[in-house]
């Protein structure tokens, strides 16, 4: 590329720069839809106590797994920080979904409310997450 001013010059890469760093928005969208997808996981495990709310639950949630992983495979770029911050937002809500599930499963069987709330704290890491990435990306 040629340019007739370096003003020209430093626009493009300015225009460049900024199309680079919204192309890793796309993260956001995941954590949001990872977000949805444990609070229906929750639900699911709560509403129908024992094996079917399990086994619906688990089994809806391994097809959004395997939609999301497919969905960021097929991204061009990512963010800063990219597997610093998909690993703390995993490795919180692992903890919590473990909490959710076993505190749950000996305490709270059949109390909607109890994975209600447990539904909405483990959606909390990747929506902190999503935010983080929103920031990043403007």
């Amino acid at each position: 590329m040629t340019y007739q001013s370096p003003q020209a010059a430093l626009d493009d890469a300015d225009r460049l720069a900024n199309a680079a760093r919204r192309s890793g928005r796309w993260y956001a969208n995941y954590l949001v839809a990872y977000a949805i997808g444990t609070l229906i996981l929750a639900l699911l495990v709560g509403a129908f106590p024992g094996s079917f709310g399990a086994v619906v639950g688990i089994g809806i949630w391994l097809v959004l797994v395997a939609a999301l992983t497919i969905y960021q495979y097929r991204q061009r770029a990512t963010i800063k920080r990219f597997g610093a911050l998909h690993s703390i937002v995993i490795a919180v809500w692992g903890v919590l979904w473990i909490i959710t599930v076993v505190v749950g499963s000996l305490y709270f069987v059949g109390q909607l409310g109890w994975w209600i709330g447990a539904g909405i704290a483990t959606a909390l890491p990747p929506l902190v997450g999503a935010v983080v990435v929103y920031r990043q990306t403007r």
